[in-house]
This record gives C-alpha cells, structure tokens and sequence, in this order.
C-alpha cells in the first residue's frame, strides 16, 4: 500500500511511525520542511509547498499513491484534500468545507450557535480594529482575542496572561490587522476559567469514536507566561492524559454522539468524507 503523508511536524512524524508498523506500507512525505526522523520512514521525501494542491497531486501521481494523510490544517484550507480526492486518491483527511470548522474561529462558532450546541460561549467577530477596539472599551477586556483564521496554535491571547488592560488588548487587535495575522478578522470571547483539556473525535460524518483526553503539560509547572519556552507561550504543547473525564459534575456519564447538535450541523459538510474534530 502506497501511502502520502503530507506535512513534516511532530504530529506526522508520530502518524509516520503508525503507518510504517504496517509490513505492507511504503510511505512518501511532501513537505515544506525536512523532518530526519520523517525522512528515515519515507521511501521519498518531496520538500515543496503543502498548501499548492497542483503540486502535492502531482508527486503523488507519479509514485502512484493509493491513500493520503494530510496532517496540518493550512493544506485543507488550501483544498488539498479535496484535490487529492478528484485524482483517485482515498484521503484521511475533510474537504476544504468541512475543514472550515477548523480554519474559521468565526464559522465555528456560529455552526455552535445556530445549532445550539451545550456549551458555547459568548463570542463575536469583528472585521474592522475599529469595531473590536469600540467592543473592548465598553464591555471590557477580561476577554481572549483570537485571530478568525489559522495562526499555527499561537495567536491566542488571554487576558491576564497575555495583557491586562485595554491599552494592551487594543496593541494587539491593532497588530492583528496590520499583520493580517490569521487573514480575517478577530473573535472576541469570553474568557473561560477552570481546567483547560481537550478531547479528539475520529469521524466519517456517521460514526463518531472519541480518544482520550489530554490538556497542557505547560501550566502543572505554574509557569507565567514570560516564563514559558517561545514556542509553548500560547500553544497546548506537550499534550498529556489527564484523569478519565468518564462523569460530568452532575454525576451523568459523558458521551459523545453522531446524533450530537454540533454533529448534526456538520453531517451535510462531512459525509461521506474522514476527519478528527477537536472538542
């Protein structure tokens, strides 16, 4: 079985090592950057730009790959998927669609909205530093600003940890725009206290199958945020399991369905196509 993993980070090295346990699997990378540890697994390893679809299609023609992985989220916003399916190829992997709920902070929430998802939060997007700035200054910034589109896990930030008052908060709705940092716009949210944990869920559109959870290893070291690693200042990185998340508070088991609201508001966008959701 003739593989394409596309991307080159440490979650595709560890998705690299789970296809090569298979005897039968030869693996090809497409990247924009060499991974050694990736490259040791890979019969080849194509250095190009993982967001122009016409060239990851055409390295997989030409080794005739069967089956693709597409690991970072720029990609799918890119379409990838969806072109790497129009040439024959199975994809683990939604269609640029599907992927919005991924690659727009602002259709997320309003797919959670709409659909009256438990759990949601107060939240609204501004297309405009103007419109933002004027929120902040009347509802005040105990608040996370968050950039609408992709920013590579770092462009969140939190009041108290990131900016405390509203000359900091406006500084950074200010950059955002100027750098269109994450493309689009800004959300503005409420800010959320308590235990911070996240739970993936593999899907097809029909069948939903939840992993374990796993949250920051960073905040067990009480660390501010001056005193965290670069990289690891606004990421959850390294993840860890965490207690089993079995009950609510309530004492009602947890479960997570395909007949779910969120779920529900997905299947149009998803079937019959594959991916992992983040709750």
């Amino acid at each position: 079985m003739k593989f394409l993993l596309v991307g080159g980070g440490a979650r595709e090295h560890a998705i690299g090592i789970a296809l090569r346990s298979h005897p039968d699997v030869e693996l090809f990378v497409a990247s924009k950057a060499k991974n050694p540890g990736l490259a040791s697994l890979a019969k080849e390893y194509q250095l190009l730009d993982e967001t122009k679809p016409e060239a990851v299609v055409k390295f997989s023609q030409k080794n005739n790959v069967e089956w693709a992985v597409i690991g970072p989220e720029a990609p799918l916003a890119a379409g990838l998927g969806d072109k790497l399916r129009q040439s024959g190829v199975h994809v683990a992997a939604p269609t640029k669609a599907a992927a919005e709920i991924e690659t727009s902070k602002r259709y997320m929430r309003e797919l959670l909205t709409k659909h009256k998802v438990p759990g949601n939060i107060r939240s609204v997007a501004y297309d405009t530093p103007e419109a933002a700035k004027a929120a902040l200054k009347k509802d005040g910034v105990q608040v996370a600003l968050k950039p609408i589109g992709l920013t590579g896990g770092k462009g969140v930030r939190v009041h108290g940890d990131h900016f405390t008052d509203f000359a900091g908060a406006a500084a950074y709705v200010d950059e955002v725009f100027a750098h269109r940092i994450g493309g689009d716009g800004i959300l503005i949210e409420e800010k959320l206290e308590g235990e911070e944990f996240t739970v993936q869920c593999f899907t097809d559109g029909r069948t939903v199958v939840p992993t374990i959870a796993v949250q920051d290893s960073v905040r067990r070291y009480h660390l501010r945020v001056e005193q965290r690693p670069p990289r690891q200042q606004s990421m959850e990185e390294p993840a860890v399991p965490i207690r089993p998340l079995h009950h609510r508070r309530d004492g009602e088991p947890m479960r997570i369905s395909p007949h779910s609201a969120a779920f529900r508001g997905l299947h149009s966008r998803l079937r019959p196509h594959s991916m992992v959701v983040d709750a």
